[in-house]
């Protein structure tokens, strides 16, 4: 019977260190700043590689993104558009996170240039960025680009 008590505290004991491991990783990634900004510049290092499977499990479903000239692109549309893209640099700058429960909002810049010599419309874009926390990961919802005239 002691046997049988002490199997039951040790489980216990390590069900209840499991859980706060558990609690401790996701609370590092819930309200990291430096994590969210790493993966912002993560998404497009895989817009510049095309790597659209990557980037398919980084856009939530329901993604949006609306660009600076009022178009707007579903997740499929994006990842389709992206694969046909020729971009060279898409580096962000100046990015700073706010968190709200499980929604990280970024606003930062981004110099774009396409390959090729050819120059995009505006260089330098703003823009606004929606993450979501969900089933234990950060998910783009929403890019907006803002172009400023």
């Amino acid at each position: 019977q002691y046997f049988c008590i002490m199997q039951k505290i040790i489980s216990l004991v390590a069900a209840i260190l499991f859980f706060n491991l558990v609690l401790t990783a996701q609370s590092i990634n819930k309200s990291d700043s430096s994590y969210i900004i790493q993966l912002n510049q993560e998404i497009d290092n895989y817009v510049l590689k095309r790597d659209t499977a990557s980037l398919a499990k980084l856009y939530a479903e329901g993604f949006v993104l609306k660009h600076g000239d009022s178009r707007t692109d579903r997740k499929s549309a994006w990842l389709t558009a992206v694969a046909k893209s020729n971009y060279s640099v898409r580096q962000h700058d100046s990015v700073k996170v706010e968190f709200h429960t499980n929604v990280a909002i970024a606003k930062g810049k981004m110099l774009v240039q396409k390959s090729g010599g050819e120059t995009t419309a505006v260089p330098y874009r703003s823009y606004i960025r929606l993450f979501i926390f969900r089933n234990n990961r950060w998910q783009l919802l929403s890019h907006h680009t803002i172009y400023h005239q």
